[in-house]
């Protein structure tokens, strides 16, 4: 029986990282979340997030690479270089 995910992202979890399916959805929602919060900041703010909490563009950024068609972060943009 094939396994159902409902985004790419909690396969990875699972299959690629052994996370417990059984916390890989809210896991995933957490990360889809914070992906669409960060990719609605003004420049302005996206500054004070990646200045302070970085941790949360890289969450956006993986998050995004696993997911066909969604944005993603350069590495200038992450390191803020």
């Amino acid at each position: 029986m094939a396994k159902f995910y409902c985004h790419q992202i909690e396969k990875t979890l699972v299959e690629e990282h052994g996370l417990a399916k059984t916390r890989a959805g809210s896991l995933g929602q957490a990360m889809r979340e914070i992906h669409k919060a960060v990719c609605h900041l003004d420049d302005r703010n996206l500054d004070i997030i990646r200045k302070n909490y970085p941790e949360i563009i890289y969450v956006a950024d993986y998050y995004g690479r696993s997911e066909d068609g969604l944005r993603t972060f350069t590495r200038k943009e992450l390191n803020n270089a």
